[in-house]
């Protein structure tokens, strides 16, 4: 898929998951076991998921969103923490290890339904609040209809809610439809808004593991860091994570090194805002796995390895060890 080809894909994936007034909100589970596995609420189109920094003993332990979540809302450390999720729709991507079922990731009618924000908060307010003090838009791509999370950062101050929810977005900076499709009041109240935090996911270190991870035949690694350049810029509190799935491991230290340095171009401490992903195998993404991706499960401890390398090379300790959300970025 060509660049133009991609942006084209991209408008449609966004028409197709907001109608100018609601956006179309993912089931999470219909089994009576998906249910009680995944913490199901909101009339089934919602969960609560629960975070955990230290999750698995063989990766390194993962600060997000725990260190945002603490220093925005003024509390002390939390290793685990009960937070509100709600799905958009659609991606614009197509990684082979996202854990999501595909019949809960494609806008399929039977597992979807159209929500305005007022809607959702209504629901959560019902259902969470105030036991859970955090709201995660994921997906799919929330990327794709950034008026969502502008709408939950006004919609969370009307309902005098601003002080005591922490916002957070996962997605994949592969799109500039925040940029395009607000206004700059907009853009800056967003910016501005306090208890709010961005996550976005480096899907390689390279072109050729950005395609591979993605299913793609172009990569768009480059108009991700120029994103996240606008993004910085703009005054966003921003964090990334990355998969380490490498299909090609020649050269792999070189690589990592080159990717370290267009980094280093947009913000010195920027590979420190990057957190890697331990990519997992589960009962709805299993039957993807080829035996070339199977290997690249085993091959991402590798890979993990020479990323800390890398980090050990350019920062100190004290700087390697500091809070993730006192690091600097413009």
């Amino acid at each position: 898929m060509k660049i133009n080809d991609f942006i084209l894909y991209s408008e449609n994936c966004r028409n197709m998951v907001f109608d100018g007034e609601k956006f179309l909100i993912s089931e999470v589970g219909t089994s009576l076991e998906d249910k009680n596995i995944l913490g199901v609420n909101c009339d089934g189109f919602g969960r609560i998921r629960k975070f955990k920094r230290n999750k698995d003993s063989d990766w390194i332990s993962n600060p997000l969103p725990f260190d945002p979540f603490s220093l925005k809302m003024g509390v002390q450390r939390v290793d685990e923490l009960d937070v509100q999720v709600f799905q958009i729709s659609k991606c614009n991507l197509n990684c082979w290890w996202c854990f999501l079922p595909d019949e809960y990731r494609g806008c399929n009618p039977n597992h979807t339904k159209w929500f305005s924000v007022d809607e959702l908060l209504d629901l959560f307010i019902r259902d969470a609040y105030p036991r859970v003090k955090m709201i995660d838009l994921s997906g799919g791509n929330p990327e794709l209809v950034p008026e969502l999370t502008l709408q939950f950062m006004s919609k969370l101050e009307k309902y005098d809610l601003s002080e005591k929810i922490y916002l957070w977005s996962d997605d994949v900076l592969s799109t500039d439809f925040l940029f395009t499709k607000l206004s700059d009041s907009q853009i800056q109240y967003m910016a501005d808004y306090k208890n709010y935090g961005k996550v976005a996911c480096f899907k390689g270190i390279d072109d050729e593991s950005f395609c591979f991870n993605t299913c793609s035949q172009k990569s768009i690694l480059d108009s991700q860091l120029d994103m996240a350049t606008q993004y910085i810029r703009t005054g966003f509190d921003l964090y990334f994570y990355i998969a380490l799935t490498v299909p090609n491991m020649k050269n792999l230290k070189k690589k990592i090194a080159s990717f370290f340095d267009k980094l280093q171009l947009i913000s010195y401490y920027l590979p420190l805002r990057i957190v890697p992903i331990k990519i997992k195998k589960f009962p709805h993404n299993q039957h993807r796995f080829t035996s070339l991706r199977e290997s690249l499960i085993d091959n991402q401890y590798e890979v993990l390895n020479s990323w800390n390398e890398e980090i050990s090379k350019r920062f100190t300790s004290a700087e390697i060890e500091c809070n993730i959300s006192l690091l600097q970025l413009n």
